[in-house]
């Protein structure tokens, strides 16, 4: 009796991985085929993800109808999305859903690979190309993406703007490339998925999602800028990274980075460059200066001005300040429709517009709590710096939008992209600190990062940081370029600290019903299992309650460990589960 293994077409909790039907149709069964099946009290579509000659051992309801005859499903697909499910801890049917079409009326016109598509490959040390110019990594990654005959290639990049970077750079040589990513249509998602299914198309750029694309066998693969925070899919389920899943499957790939992740230096120790960029510091502490105003920055813009340079100043948030605040009792005065008072975007003079419920609003005039009148704009955006620096140098055209002529350009940590267009500007980092003083056990290594992307953005300017701390670990690293000592250090801190990549963590979210009763019970059967878990707090934002967070870990004094299967039954849907953790925030 032939027995076949269906993924049905519907999200099912991640214990769940396929079902058995008879196989009683005319026609022999293929992997990859669409069906439909009985489930439950009503029928769906599903995938044939396997086949079997068994006799069961109880009644098996049959395959109803073969919907398409050629498999819609390539046995690359079926590898990663296996593997999809296992690292993103959802079920199969839930890998599944996000990578067809919603018109499943094609199928693949030739065998599909072979076996050895789905052969376990031994991974290979992976090359790190480290680069210290962005515009030259992009162009080496133009000239890699040119069509090679009987070559399938995949380029994964962290975000749209820089498949959009790279597909500009093809443009001018030529090279056309479809470019996936999870906000194109469905039709356009559709053509991608028919061209790589009939090898109309043999090179792609796109996001994780296009790993799962109907390639005949094991493409080449490059994950641009490694350490970009944007490659964990965190929007929807499954949570995963390219990085994450490439190596639970075994398969080689390249890395391009300009500053590697922690985890990625610890696993393949790649050799840094030598850092040619000049790099200052400006001490925000120094007596009798303006506010927010070093004499690095005097000296920067000084210079500039002299060489006939521009100067960016980036800051770390949008808007005019972080909210408003009373001198006397030192309370956050919140928008009066929505609650809400973390940023404010200064318009026409004396009103205030909200970030959160975009609402415009007159600034007011004495505290609601204590009636008191001394209200202060507290936490700094693009709009209040710009106004500064127009008082100190009333003479210098400071704008906030790129334009044709400037002098100094103001703008949030947004300006990445457009920087690589741009002709040779200095930049500046308005508030270092605030890079590091985030509540996350990643913040320095993110900063580091961050720092050196920009580095990477402008190679041959100066890029300046101010911070209250020039003394810090941290800045006396970066601006000596000593990318060995800030691994090291970071590396022994997350050990000592058992915080990941040396000791695993996950992450579970829940945004049901009766958070506060759901989330303190799972704690306590986490400690029932020598696991610990610590909530974070949710925040209220345009009214909306985000998702509870439980942090859960081993803990490092247990010797008797629960194995993953015995806690994983403890989070079945509407929780979500989060594994390999690099950071608590999203």
């Amino acid at each position: 009796m032939t027995i076949v293994q269906i993924v049905p077409l519907r999200r099912l909790p991640a214990h769940h991985r396929w079902f058995d039907y008879v196989w009683n149709l005319t026609q022999e069964p293929r992997i990859g085929q669409l069906v439909t099946v009985p489930f439950g009290s009503t029928e769906v579509r599903g995938i044939i993800w396997g086949i079997v000659k068994h006799t069961p051992n109880q009644k098996l309801k049959s395959v109803q109808a073969l919907l398409v005859a050629d498999p819609i499903l390539t046995l690359w697909q079926q590898r990663v999305l296996a593997h999809v499910a296992k690292v993103g801890y959802v079920s199969l049917s839930t890998a599944l859903l996000p990578v067809l079409p919603k018109s499943l009326k094609m199928g693949i016109a030739t065998e599909a690979g072979s076996s050895e598509a789905m052969r376990e490959i031994p991974s290979s040390r992976p090359r790190t190309w480290w680069y210290q110019s962005r515009m030259e990594a992009l162009y080496q990654l133009r000239d890699w993406m040119v069509p090679t005959a009987g070559e399938w290639k995949l380029l994964i990049v962290p975000t749209i703007e820089d498949g959009q970077d790279l597909m500009r750079l093809g443009a001018e040589k030529g090279t056309s490339l479809p470019f996936v990513h999870g906000q194109m249509t469905g039709p356009a998602f559709r053509e991608i998925y028919r061209q790589v299914l009939h090898g109309q198309v043999r090179n792609i750029i796109g996001t994780v999602r296009a790993l799962s694309l109907p390639f005949p066998h094991q493409p080449q693969i490059i994950i641009d800028q490694e350490e970009h925070p944007a490659h964990r899919q965190l929007q929807r389920q499954p949570r995963i990274d390219a990085k994450t899943l490439l190596q639970s499957m075994h398969v080689p790939f390249d890395v391009t980075t300009p500053a590697p992740s922690l985890w990625w230096w610890d696993e393949h120790h790649p050799s840094a460059p030598t850092h040619e960029k000049t790099r200052e510091i400006g001490n925000m502490g120094e007596p009798k200066l303006q506010p927010w105003i070093s004499s690095g920055l005097e000296e920067l813009v000084e210079r500039a001005r002299v060489e006939g340079n521009h100067v960016t100043a980036i800051v770390p948030r949008q808007g005019f300040a972080h909210g408003l605040r009373c001198q006397d009792c030192h309370t956050a005065i919140s928008c009066q429709f929505c609650g809400e008072f973390l940023r404010l975007f200064q318009r026409p003079e004396g009103q205030l517009i909200c970030s959160h419920c975009r609402r415009l609003m007159t600034i007011p005039t004495s505290c609601p709590h204590c009636h008191g009148s001394r209200l202060a704009f507290h936490g700094l955006g693009p709009e209040r710096f710009a106004g500064i620096l127009r008082a100190r140098w009333p003479q210098a055209k400071v704008v906030l939008e790129p334009s044709a002529e400037y002098d100094i350009l103001v703008q949030t940590y947004k300006i990445y992209h457009w920087l690589l267009g741009a002709g040779r500007s200095h930049l500046a980092i308005v508030s270092g600190d605030s890079l590091l003083n985030y509540p996350d056990f990643a913040a320095a290594e993110r900063a580091w990062q961050f720092l050196w992307r920009l580095s990477a953005a402008q190679p041959s300017s100066t890029l300046l940081v101010q911070t209250f701390s020039p003394a810090h670990d941290f800045w006396q690293r970066w601006v000596h370029g000593d990318d060995r000592a800030f691994y090291q250090q970071e590396r022994n801190a997350r050990r000592r600290f058992h915080l990941p990549p040396m000791t695993p963590q996950w992450i579970a979210r829940y945004a049901g019903p009766e958070r506060e009763k759901n989330v303190g019970e799972k704690i306590e059967q986490l400690r029932a299992l020598n696991l610990n878990g610590e909530r974070v707090s949710a925040h209220v934002s345009d009214g909306k309650k985000a998702a509870e967070k439980i942090i859960i870990s081993q803990l490092a004094n247990t010797a008797e460990r629960a194995s993953e299967s015995d806690w994983l039954k403890l989070f079945p849907p509407p929780w979500q589960l989060e594994g390999n953790v690099q950071s608590w925030s999203d």
